[in-house]
């Protein structure tokens, strides 16, 4: 699993089933989903392109976007009759994608173009392809401000793009091998995983600049709520390490990040950006992958 979308109206959850494989042939192709409403129970499975990684739900129009990778394409999926609707020709290799529920933009980035793509989502036709940094894969949209945030993990920047004007306003430096990024658009602050530094990064979205950086050490405990000898012992890990992302509980202004090499997830206070607990996620899970959820 790579990467979950949550439909609000619909009570329906979205994940990209893939596995890593050598060939773009053995690459998995499918979208699974979840009906909250009906007892839980997992729909079957729809046929995408080849190694679908992003999906992104629009809760206003029920549509669901899916990045795939191996086919430089987005699959537009309905969300009421879950059944692809278009695919649209974006770059080479497609992997994150946002979407401003505002005025129905897509955004995705596509790493081996150097590029984020622009799709108008009532038309589902690529209005621009916008030049960033190197290899961008993560990407956030601020709708209350129209800022538009990518991760560029090979040039250790995020790259600030203008919603109005498509075009380029900042190029930010954060850590090293920056990947996963996440905006409150309420305290209007961001959040980015950098990999390599095993930091976060914290972005003033007002004034697109960095006001500080949380530190993970590579010990780690398990949550301090739990009373147990075993699930609290110290576990040495890099932090976060590759693929691991964030997510932001916009009300509570929680900030959850997942830590692969560990089996942890960290949260972090967004009221004084600071890590208040780890949770130890299943101990026979060897990788923890993306997480992404949005709390209306």
């Amino acid at each position: 699993m790579q990467h979950l979308g949550y439909d609000t109206s619909n009570n329906i959850f979205y994940w990209n089933n893939v596995t890593r494989f050598t060939t773009r042939a053995a690459a998995a192709s499918t979208l699974g989903m979840v009906n909250q409403g009906h007892t839980n129970s997992s729909q079957p499975g729809l046929i995408v392109g080849t190694y679908p990684v992003g999906v992104a739900v629009n809760p206003v129009t029920k549509k669901v976007y899916v990045t795939d990778e191996f086919s430089n394409i987005l699959s537009v999926i309905s969300g009421t009759s879950n059944s692809v609707d278009s695919t649209i020709t974006v770059g080479n290799f497609p992997y994150g994608v946002a979407i401003n529920p505002f005025d129905s933009r897509v955004y995705v980035t596509n790493r081996g173009s150097n590029t984020v793509s622009v799709i108008g989502g009532s038309t589902n036709t690529k209005l621009d392809n916008i030049t960033v940094h190197n290899s961008p894969v993560g990407i956030a949209v601020n709708p209350s401000a129209n800022w538009i945030y990518v991760t560029n993990v090979n040039s250790n920047t995020v790259s600030v793009i203008d919603g109005i004007t498509d075009k380029v306003t900042a190029n930010i430096t954060v850590g090293k091998n920056p990947v996963g990024i996440a905006v409150n658009p309420f305290t209007n602050k961001g959040y980015v995983t950098n990999i390599e530094s095993n930091t976060v990064s914290v972005l003033d979205a007002r004034a697109n600049k960095i006001t500080g950086t949380i530190t993970v050490n590579p010990s780690l405990r398990g949550s301090f709520k739990i009373h147990d000898p075993v699930l609290s012992m110290p576990i040495t890990a890099k932090f976060p390490l590759i693929a691991s992302l964030v997510a932001v509980n916009d009300i509570s202004n929680t900030i959850y990040v997942t830590n692969t090499g560990s089996d942890t997830v960290s949260i972090i206070d967004g009221n004084i950006d600071s890590i208040v607990v780890v949770v130890l996620t299943h101990l026979s899970n060897k990788f923890t992958y993306r997480l992404r959820l949005h709390f209306c």
